[in-house]
């Protein structure tokens, strides 16, 4: 699963992680779960380059990408309705 941060992350590529990602309510719609939650490992962390181009990030503010790959025993929680 790959989200972007407001900060950077003190992981590496390769890293086991545990962690929750929360979807943002405006995204959920598109989604079939609200939250992940579980063991995994880093696979990507980027930093966004500022910009207009796609891919880049207009907003000017500091922004970094991380993918977390999630073991099979993952927890995922749908949204309330």
């Amino acid at each position: 699963m790959y989200c972007y941060v407001s900060e950077p992350v003190p992981w590496s590529v390769g890293e086991p992680v545990h962690c929750t990602i929360v979807i943002p309510p405006e995204q959920a719609a598109g989604f079939p779960f609200a939250r992940v939650l579980g063991p995994g490992w880093v696979v990507r962390v980027d930093q966004i380059p500022r910009g207009r181009r796609a891919g880049e990030n207009p907003s000017g503010e500091e922004r970094y990408g991380v993918a977390v790959a999630f073991a099979p025993d993952v927890t995922a929680l749908a949204a309330v309705q």
